[in-house]
């Protein structure tokens, strides 16, 4: 399991932070801790367009500028 920071670019400069797996027949995978939600992130795209169903409203102001993961 790994913990996973995303640096936003925002007017807030915020993190998000998500959990990470590997798996062998998926690669990384990674779920908001809180909801459950599956995230596919990818640098340069807003956070809320990157979660699975995009149970949120879309938020361009939210660019994931860095995703860092540590095990």
């Amino acid at each position: 399991m790994a913990i996973v920071v995303e640096n936003l670019r925002s007017g807030e400069r915020g993190q998000y932070e998500l959990i990470g797996f590997n798996t062998l027949d998926r690669g990384m995978v990674y779920f908001e801790p809180n909801t459950g939600y599956r995230v596919f992130p990818e640098i340069g795209k807003p956070y809320t367009d990157c979660v699975e169903g995009m149970p949120y409203y879309s938020s361009p102001e939210l660019l994931i500028k860095k995703v860092v993961t540590a095990w």
